[in-house]
């Protein structure tokens, strides 16, 4: 007896403590049933107020499991009668976007990736909305696909505002003065421009896919792969080339030609296209006037030269048959004057530069020319010329030579008497903005009073003149013989000038 019960007692013992554990096991149950369900609601009161579309697909069974209320706003249609009626998701895709979402989502179902897509749902005569949808698998441990969680986003607004500003900026090439035309990384040509159309007389539809040499003259065409291989090279630049129009006459254009470049890689180039076509025959037409005009300058240079020289030969003629010193030396000195200018325009005339003159030259001709009288057995003067290479205009080389003409001549005349030696330079040094013209001598020197006051000699006053007419300075110094120095803007006249000689 005793022996039962203590067998039904320990059995008593066993089954409360199976009731124990079966308690704690409800326990945690209800307990993780609590937690699942705070979960639960936490999910839907976060999935009920995004505003984006949220769902979970049964890709096996072709169904949706749960989409949120933001789904039921767009799609018009509530989430029972989704659950009950599936293709009501594809019905609201627009058609030519639906059938390439369905196949998206058989391949997702298939290879098990995740996936992107963009698409347009339209219900009924709503409005047009654009969705961007992103959706990822979940798998079981055979690695079979057995969900899909999903979040679709409502972006019409962005894709209006990116419509608008591509509209505007194909408003903008459309309408571009400058044509446009871009090429894929073989030379193809992949867009065109309205203005590319009439610069070329091609509809763009008979151009975008042809290499662009089918529009090019052939030695044009011949460059382009190296034309190309530049752009390949990141290279940027500008150059003229010849397109064939669709009626065979040539037109001439000016590319400013970039590379385009997509994560570094070479794909194609752009190039902005002008016509220059009537800008060359213009820049032709002025280049023939100009040579016209430049051929009959030359002539009058030539011409002028001509003259002066009759007229300075007349003046020898004349000088031979006056007995009077004084007039014959006056004739001889204005004939000096006229070869010193006569030699300018011969200098012009055989000249590339119609304006202005190589004065260097242009000093050693007249030096040369001056000093020939003067050159006998019996004097010893020598002639120094210190003039780097300059270009002075016409309006100033002429002034300038008669003033070496008179005082060159004066010194040569007049520093050296009977015969004894002695050394005259000539120097035309530039100095900053100014040009420095001198004559010097070791002679006797000028005579006191000669220079100062009002200048009694013609070939003074001529001097001061031609100072005043180059708007430069004249300074004398006597001193171990003269020295004349004239200094003149090289441009324009200076603030102040002094007219007349000083000592």
């Amino acid at each position: 007896m005793a022996t039962k019960e203590a067998v039904l007692a320990e059995r008593i013992a066993e089954l409360e403590a199976e009731l124990g554990r079966r308690d704690d096991a409800l326990r945690e149950l209800d307990e993780a049933r609590s937690a699942l369900m705070l979960r639960e609601q936490q999910f839907r009161m976060i999935a009920d107020n995004v505003r984006e579309v949220l769902f979970l697909r049964d890709p096996v069974a072709r169904r949706m499991l749960y989409v949120n209320p933001v789904f039921e706003e767009l799609w018009q249609v509530t989430a029972e009668q989704l659950y009950e009626d599936p293709e009501a998701f594809l019905r609201a895709i627009v058609p030519e976007d639906r059938e390439r979402v369905a196949g998206l989502f058989r391949v997702q179902h298939e290879e098990g990736g995740p996936l992107k897509s963009d698409y347009r749902i339209q219900v009924g005569a709503g409005p047009l909305r654009w969705m961007s949808a992103r959706s990822f698998p979940v798998k079981d441990e055979a690695g079979r696909v057995r969900y899909v969680v999903g979040v679709a986003e409502d972006i019409t607004d962005r894709k209006q505002r990116e419509q608008s500003q591509e509209a505007r900026l194909r408003l903008i090439v459309e309408t571009a003065f400058e044509g446009i035309l871009t090429l894929d990384a073989g030379s193809v040509v992949t867009f065109v421009n309205a203005r590319m159309e009439q610069i070329t007389g091609y509809r763009k539809e008979e151009m975008v896919g042809r290499p662009v040499a089918d529009f090019l003259g052939p030695i044009d065409a011949a460059t382009q792969p190296a034309r190309l291989a530049r752009r390949a090279s990141g290279i940027s630049e500008e150059f003229e080339l010849a397109f064939i129009r669709k009626d065979g006459r040539p037109v001439e254009t000016r590319l400013a030609a970039s590379p385009i470049m997509e994560h570094g890689n070479f794909v194609g180039a752009l190039a902005m296209v002008t016509d220059v076509t009537e800008r060359n025959r213009n820049e032709r037409r002025v280049r023939a006037s100009l040579a016209e005009k430049e051929v009959l300058l030359r002539e009058v240079h030539h011409r002028v030269k001509n003259n002066l020289q009759v007229v300075s030969s007349l003046l020898s003629l004349q000088a031979n048959t006056v007995q009077d010193e004084p007039a014959r030396i006056a004739l001889d000195e204005s004939r000096e004057r006229i070869q010193s200018i006569a030699l300018a325009h011969e200098l012009l005339y055989r000249s590339d530069d119609l304006a202005r003159i190589d004065f260097h030259a242009y000093l050693r001709e007249l030096v040369k020319v001056l000093a020939a009288p003067f050159v006998r057995p019996e004097v010893s003067v020598e002639l120094d010329l210190e003039a780097p290479v300059i270009e002075l205009p016409i309006d100033v080389s002429v002034p300038c030579g008669l003033l070496v003409n008179e005082l060159l001549t004066n010194a040569l005349r007049h520093a050296f008497p009977s015969g004894s030696p002695g050394r005259v330079t000539i120097s035309c040094l530039r100095r900053d903005t100014l040009c420095e013209l001198s004559v010097s001598d070791d002679g006797v020197g000028i005579a006191p009073g000669v220079v100062s006051g009002q200048p009694r000699t013609l070939g003074l006053r001529l001097v001061n003149s031609l100072v005043r007419q180059l708007g430069g300075e004249l300074e004398v110094v006597v001193e171990r013989g003269s020295r004349f120095s004239v200094r003149f803007p090289l441009a324009g006249p200076m603030p102040s000038s002094h007219s007349q000689a000083t000592p």
